[in-house]
């Protein structure tokens, strides 16, 4: 929606301007100039049709298809009336004695003219779907092509029959107009036409190009009908201000297509690096895995062969050792399992949310009774009625993933300090431990994707690394952040920060 508005008054300056060409009257006399314009506008137009065809093929985009006809029909006539009359202007014809000292001609080359820009805004309004699509047929682009084609022929035929030889006359004095009655009908018929398909393509075209260039050209293409109604004369050596108009609009959609294949082939380029990212890190995620569950799977099986092959040599008290070893190894093992999952889905963006207002001490408190702190008793000073819309159980789940690793990582009986407050309208958790601490060249890497490092003392920890990662990322989905710093008696102090209230807007 950005995108779009901010085209709004690109395309209003671009047509003003067009305008002013348009009021600039008489440039220069120059045949070959004029011709020139004719022709270059012409191949412009069908360079845009062959790049919009070459991107519906790739990707099978109606809106490419549409504008591709639309430019090629234009381009298409262009020629036509370049081989019917003199460039875009109609040959000059012999006034004849009611017409002494005006300017007569033949119509049908500026009539092929407007009819082709009437066609090409038919199409451009189809290029935006009037109606949902998803469930339907899809387009089929040789119909489309055989329709447009037969229209135009048939089109061109009729003008051909009609107006050949038909002139233009006026009173003494007074230039005549090279469009006539049905040429102004068909000129209107083009701006309205090309109108609706601006807005059209503003208002409900994507926010990615080529959608807001299209909209631009068509807005600036308004001028070019109007400016060949208005034309009042015939003369073939004189350039007019308009006459530049037609390769403007071409030239804007050309650029707008080579930008809309330089954003995807960017945004392609993304895709393939994310997605290499991502299957990098299921391959160390799958070498983890193997590496830390080899530790508690052999010790389960090593401890139930022993069980099984002595059963009856063992003592009962070794028999529940045996078993309660069993049990610790199996949660073990759950863990590394639950985390490494977890961290599959932050990883690729899959993790589901489902935000409401909830009371954020209600939230820490689950997470303190779902933590693991083994014999380390837990310190809460936690600020009442504080609210925020989160998920209750993902960041509860960060929460515990922090108040875990305190536990880890604290002398055994070591107290760990849970604190809730607000502060600048955003609610803060800060965790500490009394552990040895992080040195401040560490921080970053224990936020990593398992991370090895340990502190002095703790080197033998067990831990997959995933802890202080899933914590940070179930933060930025929440739009806070999760960040380490120097205890207040020592150790490590943990500090989340998410905003209070409901989220910020997404753009």
């Amino acid at each position: 929606m950005e995108a779009r508005t901010r085209s709004v008054p690109i395309a209003a300056a671009v047509a003003l301007i067009a305008v002013v060409l348009l009021l600039l009257g008489d440039v220069w006399h120059s045949p070959t100039l004029q011709f020139t314009l004719g022709a270059s506008a012409s191949a412009l137009f069908l360079a845009v049709a062959a790049v919009g065809c070459a991107r519906f093929l790739r990707g099978r985009d109606p809106h490419a298809l549409f504008v591709a006809l639309a430019s090629g029909t234009i381009g298409a006539q262009g020629l036509l009336a370049l081989t019917w009359g003199a460039g875009f202007l109609p040959i000059t014809g012999t006034p004849g004695p009611e017409s002494v000292g005006t300017h007569a001609g033949h119509t049908p080359p500026v009539t092929a003219w407007l009819f082709g820009w009437t066609c090409a805004a038919v199409l451009a309004n189809l290029a935006v779907p009037w109606r949902d699509r998803r469930g339907r047929p899809p387009v089929r682009p040789w119909v489309v092509l055989a329709i447009s084609a037969c229209v135009l022929v048939a089109g061109d035929v009729v003008l051909r029959l009609a107006l050949e030889g038909e002139q233009v006359s006026a009173p003494p004095g007074v230039e005549a107009s090279g469009a006539g009655a049905v040429g102004t009908t068909l000129g209107v018929l083009a701006m309205v036409g090309l109108a609706t398909a601006a807005f059209r393509e503003l208002r409900f075209g994507s926010a990615r190009p080529p959608h807001a260039a299209v909209a631009i050209a068509w807005v600036v293409g308004l001028s070019v009908p109007l400016a060949q109604i208005q034309r009042a004369t015939f003369a073939s050596d004189t350039v007019r201000g308009g006459d530049g108009l037609p390769v403007t609009v071409a030239a804007i959609l050309l650029v707008g297509f080579l930008a809309a294949e330089t954003s995807d082939a960017t945004r392609n380029r993304r895709v393939s690096d994310r997605a290499r990212e991502i299957l990098g890190g299921r391959a160390e995620i799958a070498s983890m895995i193997a590496h830390e569950v080899r530790g508690p799977v052999s010790t389960i099986k090593g401890l139930a062969a022993t069980t099984s092959g002595s059963y009856e040599k063992l003592s009962d008290d070794e028999r529940r050792e045996f078993v309660g070893l069993i049990e610790s190894e199996a949660s073990r093992l759950l863990d590394i399992v639950d985390q490494t999952s977890l961290a599959l889905k932050i990883d690729a963006g899959a993790l589901t949310f489902e935000r409401r207002p909830h009371d954020l001490a209600a939230v820490v408190q689950d997470a303190v009774a779902a933590a693991t702190v083994g014999d380390h008793p837990i310190d809460t000073s936690l600020a009442d009625d504080l609210t925020a819309t989160v998920d209750r159980r993902w960041l509860a789940q960060a929460i515990r993933q922090g108040v875990d690793n305190a536990a880890r990582f604290s002398p055994e009986g070591a107290p760990i300090g849970v604190s809730l407050r607000a502060r600048e309208g955003r609610a803060i958790v800060e965790i500490s431990d009394r552990g040895p601490g992080v040195p401040p060249e560490r921080r970053a890497e224990v936020f990593g994707r398992f991370a090895r490092w340990r502190p002095q003392g703790y080197e033998d920890r067990q831990g997959s690394g995933l802890g202080l990662f899933i914590c940070r990322g179930i933060l930025a989905e929440h739009a806070g952040d999760a960040s380490l710093d120097a205890g207040p008696e020592g150790g490590t102090m943990l500090r989340l920060t998410i905003p209070l209230g409901a989220p910020p807007m997404e753009g």
